[in-house]
């Protein structure tokens, strides 16, 4: 355990602009879903199709998930995010300037090209920075950015469409990329060894720390690329993180509509959309805490998608009493995210370091394919009912499936996994 005279400046040095350069990210990713009414009734498209814009950020998202994390691992993950901060503006910014589907279909896939490498890459870069009893909390406070930019882009979106359009929604919202890059260039390090503003205590605590750490390996026989990249163990991980992926991307891509379609305005729909995220805040915090707090993974991924899953699946059958309906959709927000922390810990426990970058990558793929499928499915059950019943019934059960599929992972947990280290204040 950690001495409470260890000084923790890697705290506010290193989560506050990861935090904000992903918020940033995240933003651009989902912008579109307040912008679709408006992009559908000028590019003429329909629900379906709508979904599709949306998802097919997911297709290209792919790409570099893989070699993403591997060479987060080899190179520098602060160079390759830096690379990716500036070619993810230039295609956010060039989504304001479609002027049909086929344009549109396009620029939405290469921003998810640019955006596909930061995700393994980010975590693989807090890996050399928080020791395993903080991971869960350092994991979640970097991904309290998913709410945030959720609350912050859904109000702010729906101001720019109410005094503008939607091109210069995206052009507006595709700049701050560009000037965060300048920030992670002068402020990020890789490792501790490299940063000027750290003490020595902290440092030799971190190295010594996440060293012995890297050595006491859950499973490793999984200590190559190729038995990592087809172990079961990871694969049924990748399930999981894929079902886990499909309810906040459904949610955040198909609210704003639902809302629409009940009489609210665009700004009260952006408010209303923004309020579930309000509540996952409270989730990520509270739920990173706890797992570090006991260094359990696997119940602190089943909580929260069980308060997500029940909640969204009672709230589309109370879908006449419109008040109450939200209500619990805004309350089962709490699970929204709560569980990323815990689980992108367990991973990084699984994982030995020569392969925690591919392996990450290969999970966040295949789980954020969920990103692609949770929209369209939603789009098309609309389209096929002309109600978004069936649509977020579906989200909930892959929230409850979640909650189920995790329980089947093999992990050490508990006092079995922790490493104590000889580390002196």
């Amino acid at each position: 355990m950690m001495s409470t005279s260890i000084p923790r400046q890697r705290w506010s040095h290193v989560i506050p602009i990861a935090f904000i350069m992903y918020t940033i990210a995240f933003m651009d990713r989902i912008n579109v879903g307040m912008a679709l009414p408006s992009m559908a009734k000028d590019l003429h498209f329909s629900p379906t199709i709508g979904g599709t814009v949306f998802g097919i950020f997911f297709i290209g998202y792919l790409v570099l998930q893989i070699p993403g994390g591997h060479l987060a691992e080899k190179w520098s993950a602060k160079k390759f995010i830096l690379t990716l901060l500036i070619i993810w503006g230039v295609f956010a910014i060039i989504t304001g300037f479609v002027q049909n589907v086929t344009e549109l279909l396009i620029a939405r896939f290469f921003l998810g090209v640019a955006e596909g490498g930061v995700w393994p890459a980010t975590l693989i870069f807090l890996s050399h920075w928080f020791p395993r009893d903080e991971r869960a909390r350092a994991n979640n406070l970097w991904m309290l950015c998913l709410p945030v930019a959720a609350v912050v882009v859904s109000p702010l979106s729906g101001y720019i469409l109410h005094v503008s359009n939607w091109h210069w929604l995206f052009i507006l919202e595709g700049l701050p990329p560009w000037l965060w890059a300048i920030l992670w260039a002068i402020y990020i390090k890789d490792v501790p060894s490299q940063a000027r503003w750290i003490s020595p205590e902290e440092r030799q605590y971190i190295e010594t720390t996440v060293s012995a750490e890297r050595l006491q390996r859950d499973r490793p026989d999984l200590g190559t690329m190729r038995k990592a990249l087809t172990s079961k163990e990871v694969w049924l991980l990748a399930v999981v993180y894929f079902f886990s992926v499909i309810p906040g991307y459904g949610i955040a891509s198909f609210l704003p509509s639902l809302l629409k379609k009940g009489g609210f305005s665009t700004q009260t729909a952006g408010f209303i959309t923004a309020l579930p995220f309000v509540i996952a805040i409270i989730g990520l915090v509270v739920n990173g805490w706890l797992s570090d707090r006991s260094l359990v993974r696997r119940k602190f991924v089943i909580i929260p998608m069980l308060i997500l899953g029940v909640g969204v699946v009672v709230s589309a059958f109370l879908e006449s009493a419109v008040g109450i309906s939200l209500v619990l959709l805004i309350l089962a927000g709490y699970g929204l995210y709560a569980y990323l922390g815990p689980f992108w810990a367990l991973v990084a426990q699984l994982l030995p370091p020569e392969t925690a970058g591919g392996g990450m990558g290969l999970i966040n793929a295949i789980g954020n394919l969920g990103g692609f499928f949770g929209p369209f499915i939603v789009g098309a059950l609309d389209t096929a009912t002309s109600s978004f019943l069936t649509g977020f019934l579906f989200l909930g059960v892959s929230a409850i499936a979640v909650a189920i599929l995790i329980s089947f992972v093999r992990i050490r947990e508990g006092t079995a996994a922790r490493v104590e280290t000889q580390q002196s204040a």
